[in-house]
C-alpha cells in the first residue's frame, strides 16, 4: 500500500480510493482477513479461513481496509473466472432482501452490514436472504462490521443465534508499518505524493489508529488548497504544532 512512494504534490479534491490487490499493504495484523479473501475458495486454507461455511464477516474499525478487502474478494473471484460478487446495500428493505434469489456459485457483499440490525423489518429480510446463501450450492457471502458490540443491536433472538455462528476474521489496530502505509496510500489517493520525514512525523505525533489516518490526510488535503501550498512537512507542522 503506497510503498515507495516520495516527494510531495498539491491537494486535490478530486479524489478516488484504489482499491486494487496490490494497493493492499499487509501485516500480521490483517494478513489473515487478506487471504481470506485473496485465496481460491476451493483451497483448504481458505475453507479453513472461512470456517468451513458459505458466510465470513470481517471485523474492523473504521479505516481499517475492510471496504478494500471486499474489493480484492471480488477482483480475484473475477481474475479466476468466478460468477462476480454482487455488492447489497444494507439499507434493502424486507421486500427487497426477500427479492434477492441467490444462485450457485453467487457472490454478495454487505459492506457495514450492522447498520440493518435494530430495524425489525429489515433483519427478517436479511435473515431471509442468509438462510437463502446458506441453502445454495458454492454460493458465498462477505460481510463487513466494525466490531463485536455493532453485532449487538440485532432484535430477532433466531438471527442473533445465526450471527454468533459466522465464522470471523478480525483486523488488529495497526502497528508502525502498517499505519506509516496507511497513511502512504490515502495521501496517493489523492494525488499526493509525501516524503518519508512527513510520514515519520505524523507517526510520532498523531493519535495512532486508523479513524485518525483518515481525519489528518483530509484536513492536510483541505488545509493545503485552502491555503495554496503544498503538503509538507512545513504544512504538517503549522497545522498540528
Amino acid at each position: 500500500m503506497g510503498k515507495g512512494i516520495s516527494g510531495t504534490g498539491t491537494a486535490n479534491l478530486a479524489w478516488s480510493p484504489s482499491w486494487a490487490s496490490a494497493d493492499f499493504f499487509t501485516t500480521l495484523g490483517n494478513l489473515q482477513a487478506f487471504r481470506a479473501v485473496s485465496l481460491p475458495s476451493e483451497s483448504s486454507e481458505c475453507s479453513e479461513l472461512w470456517g468451513h461455511g458459505q458466510v465470513l464477516l470481517l471485523l474492523g474499525s473504521a479505516g481499517s481496509g475492510k471496504t478494500h478487502l471486499t474489493h480484492i474478494w471480488a477482483e480475484h473471484r473475477h481474475a479466476r473466472g468466478e460468477l462476480i460478487a454482487q455488492s447489497l446495500s444494507p439499507s434493502l428493505t424486507r421486500d427487497q432482501w426477500h427479492e434477492v434469489q441467490p444462485q450457485a456459485h453467487d457472490g454478495f457483499i454487505v459492506d457495514d452490514f450492522a447498520s440493518v440490525l435494530g430495524n425489525h423489518e429489515q433483519e427478517v429480510g436479511f435473515q431471509h436472504f442468509l438462510d437463502a446463501v446458506k441453502r445454495t450450492a458454492q454460493a458465498r457471502l462477505l460481510l463487513t462490521a466494525r466490531d463485536e458490540d455493532s453485532l449487538a443491536k440485532a432484535i430477532l433472538p433466531d438471527l442473533r443465534t445465526r450471527l454468533a455462528t459466522i465464522a470471523r476474521q478480525a483486523i488488529q489496530p495497526p502497528d508502525d508499518l502498517l499505519l506509516e502505509a496507511v497513511l502512504a496510500k490515502l495521501f496517493h489517493d489523492r494525488q499526493i505524493r509525501p516524503d518519508e520525514q512527513l510520514l515519520k512525523w505524523l507517526l510520532r505525533h498523531r493519535e495512532r489508529s486508523y479513524a485518525s489516518a483518515l481525519a489528518v490526510v483530509q484536513q492536510l488535503d483541505e488545509a493545503a488548497l485552502q491555503r495554496r501550498r503544498k503538503v509538507n512537512l512545513a504544512l504538517v507542522r503549522e497545522i498540528f504544532s
